[in-house]
């Protein structure tokens, strides 16, 4: 589950409605309880049907093995990166631009005083403000920082977390425990990270 952080509160993030999915056929009898045949056209109906799916149950077996096979869950806990670079809530614009430069960071969570997540802050956010005011990089990085923040837990898996990411359009999600306190972040760059170092797996579902 995903959650939402902001003034030291964590609200799910409720996932979209899903579209009804068509149950996965098994057998002739599946297909007949489906979709009932009229008794005059059922010696032809089974006939094609079994001309069209010769053995549903072992097409299906086969399909979902070789996705299991071809790409394997993989979970926060074993893709973040840990421990994370954060910075206090008093900290300045011009100090987190130091650590931007120095680390050639993207994203860089703002904690408070538990280590709980309260903000993030871009590489971008920082480098417009100081360009567009060059007397602001003392100014606190509360005043510029996103507030409201998406996270994820040690659970969360890979591919859904890309999913969300994509379509939150957030490039990092820092990864806390029940009470908010930063645990790990992912990034882009982990995402890439998890298909280079687990043979084969993929974002794709």
């Amino acid at each position: 589950m995903f959650f939402w952080v902001q003034n030291g509160l964590l609200t799910p993030r409720l996932p979209e409605v899903s579209r009804p999915t068509v149950p996965a056929v098994t057998s002739l009898a599946e297909i007949h309880r489906l979709l009932p045949i009229d008794p005059e056209t059922d010696a032809q109906t089974e006939a094609n049907t079994r001309r069209i799916f010769p053995n549903p149950r072992t097409a299906y077996e086969e399909e979902k093995k070789e996705q299991k096979e071809r790409s394997p869950l993989l979970f926060a806990s074993q893709v973040m990166s840990t421990p994370v670079t954060t910075l206090d809530e008093d900290a300045t614009v011009n100090e987190a631009k130091s650590l931007f430069l120095k680390l050639r960071f993207r994203h860089i969570p703002i904690i408070n005083s538990k280590k709980q997540v309260v903000g993030i802050v871009s590489d971008r956010d920082v480098l417009k403000s100081v360009n567009v005011n060059s007397g602001f990089g003392n100014g606190k990085i509360t005043e510029i920082m996103v507030v409201r923040v998406l996270t994820g837990n040690l659970q969360t898996e890979i591919r859904y977390a890309a999913k969300v990411m994509l379509d939150e359009k957030v490039g990092a999600l820092p990864i806390v425990d029940p009470s908010g306190e930063i645990l790990g972040i992912i990034t882009r760059t982990d995402l890439i990270r998890a298909i280079v170092k687990f043979p084969g797996f993929t974002l794709l579902a």
